[in-house]
């Protein structure tokens, strides 16, 4: 059995994506509404951010080990 709760998991994961995740996706839009350097760089760094989060290979794998457990109520 994993070490946390799925929800736990669930929880600690999107504490982590969803303040990146909104800050690229405002940084996407300035950068398709006014194409400048600035605006480019910054969606660029969210992007790597998140691609860095979304990749955790650590994270990943308590993802799989969850769902590989037995679901029980918390």
């Amino acid at each position: 059995m994993s070490e946390r709760a799925p929800h736990r998991l669930v929880e600690e994961l999107e504490a982590r994506i969803r303040p990146v995740e909104t800050r690229f996706r405002a940084a996407y839009w300035d950068s398709q509404v006014s194409a400048t350097p600035e605006n480019e760089r910054r969606r660029s760094e969210f992007e790597l951010e998140l691609r860095r989060i979304k990749g955790d290979a650590d994270a990943r794998l308590a993802v799989e080990e969850a769902l590989n457990d037995d679901l029980h109520e918390p």
